[in-house]
Order: C-alpha cells, then sequence, then structure tokens
C-alpha cells in the first residue's frame, strides 16, 4: 500500500477517534458533587478533592456510546478501504490507456513517415511521367514533320498508291 494512502487512512481514522471522543465527552456532562464535600468511593472512603464517582448507569451508557464509535469506524474504514480499492483500480486503468495511446501515437507516426516516404515516391514517379510524355509529344511532332516531308517529296501516283496499299493493309489485318 503507498505511503501516502497509509497516511490518509491513518488520519481519517484519527480524525474519527478525535471527533467521536470529542463529542462523547462534550455530550456527557460530569455528575455533580453532593453538597457538603467530597463523595465517598466503593469501600465508603472518601475521595481526593477533584475525582468523582460516575453513577453505574452513566458508565454502562459511555461504553455503549465507545462501542458504537468502534463499530462506526469499522465501517468508515471499510469504506474507506473500498473508495482506496477503486481509486487504485481507476488508476490502474488510467495507466494501462495511457500506455496503449502512447503506442498507438508511436505507430500513427511510423505510419505517416511511411506515407510521407510514399508520396515523395509517386510525386517523382508523377513528375518522371509528366516529363516522359512532353519527350514522346515532341518525338512525335518530330516524327510526323519528317513524315508529312517525305510525302511531300514523293511524286503524287506514287504515293497515293502507297497510301492506298496501306489503308488497305490495315483494313485486312483487323
Amino acid at each position: 500500500m503507498p505511503k501516502k494512502t497509509l497516511i490518509v487512512l491513518t488520519v481519517a481514522a484519527l480524525g474519527s477517534f478525535g471527533i467521536s471522543f470529542g463529542l462523547t465527552f462534550m455530550l456527557s456532562s460530569p455528575p455533580q458533587p453532593a453538597p457538603g464535600g467530597p463523595q465517598p468511593g466503593s469501600d465508603g472512603q472518601s475521595l481526593p478533592e477533584g475525582l468523582q464517582v460516575a453513577p453505574i448507569a452513566k458508565i454502562s451508557l459511555d461504553e455503549k456510546a465507545i462501542d458504537e464509535l468502534g463499530r462506526t469506524m469499522r465501517r468508515k474504514i471499510l469504506q474507506y478501504d473500498h473508495k482506496l480499492r477503486q481509486l487504485q483500480e481507476r488508476d490502474r486503468r488510467a495507466t494501462i490507456t495511457r500506455e496503449l495511446l502512447a503506442e498507438q501515437a508511436k505507430d500513427l507516426e511510423s505510419l505517416k513517415n511511411e506515407l510521407g516516404v510514399q508520396l515523395q515516391k509517386l510525386q517523382a514517379a508523377r513528375q518522371q511521367l509528366i516529363e516522359t510524355r512532353t519527350l514522346v509529344r515532341h518525338e512525335e511532332q518530330d516524327n510526323l514533320k519528317r513524315l508529312a516531308g517525305t510525302y511531300e517529296k514523293m511524286n503524287s501516283t506514287k504515293g497515293s498508291q502507297i497510301l492506298s496499299e496501306m489503308v488497305g493493309n490495315s483494313q485486312r489485318t483487323r
């Protein structure tokens, strides 16, 4: 049991006992001395000044009150122990939750880093694709210009014959 809990329980028990003792002391009034001097003791002798003998009924009431206070203190101690166990369980659960959250935060951070790396790779591939498309487009334009130049230099009858054969061959292969 942690020191702090033990101290709190001890202070609570002592406080309850002190309050019970104080209430009992204040609520029980001392018996009034008989007029004419000191009261006799149980053996018939006189008691010194200031000492008094309480009636038997009064003693039994005080014992009953003390007994009741003892029972009350035991009940309170059991309640405090129960509350303490509940708080310890709650603290244990909170600790487990904090550990799980810390672990999940680490996992999320590693996933974030992995996604960042993948995103950079994807952006690099996209940039390379754009550059390749631009390069292919320029090469196609150059090829079309060369092909157009070749067709311009051809004889028109021979050129039309070649084109007719090309179109005819592509229709047959389909």
